[in-house]
């Protein structure tokens, strides 16, 4: 009986001790999850844009974009407009991204930055330097109607 107390006891202890880790684990897990997803699904075509109001070749971008500007979405309130500048002489591959404010208020995105747009599958994705999660996504105008978010309870 004494040796089952004694090995409930240093389990107990453990188990204490491992506390403040498992805390500050999981606001990690809590931080890393929220930030990569993004308040809204949006198709190219309503996240992506040039100065002559062209449809956007997706396929096209890819590569560098150095951050030029930033301002509120002329268009929508609730929307930012992010000035990309390629890499390079030909300034026909500037574009501006349009993102929720909300995913730009929590992003840490910012004028003079250099990101990198990744041709995906699924469409665009945007990241910042070093960056696992990409902090913009805009999806394939055909794939747009065959995501049919719901909500999570």
């Amino acid at each position: 009986m004494k040796k089952n107390l004694q090995k409930k006891a240093g389990v107990l202890l453990a188990l204490v001790a491992m506390l403040p880790f498992a805390s500050s684990f999981a606001t990690s897990i809590s931080i890393s999850v929220s930030d990569s997803i993004s308040s809204s699904i949006t198709s190219i075509s309503n996240s992506i844009s040039n100065s002559s109001k062209a449809a956007v070749n997706a396929a096209k971008l890819e590569g560098g974009y150095k951050i030029t500007d930033v301002a509120a979405d002329d268009t929508r309130s609730d929307r930012m407009r992010i000035a990309l500048r390629a890499d390079g002489d030909d300034r026909t591959r500037d574009i501006y991204l349009h993102m929720p404010a909300a995913d730009y208020q929590h992003s840490t995105i910012s004028v003079g930055q250099v990101v990198t747009a990744v041709p995906k599958p699924y469409g665009v994705a945007f990241f910042q330097e070093y960056a696992q999660q990409p902090f913009a996504v805009a999806v394939a105008d055909n794939l747009l109607n065959d995501i049919k978010p719901k909500a999570v309870s």
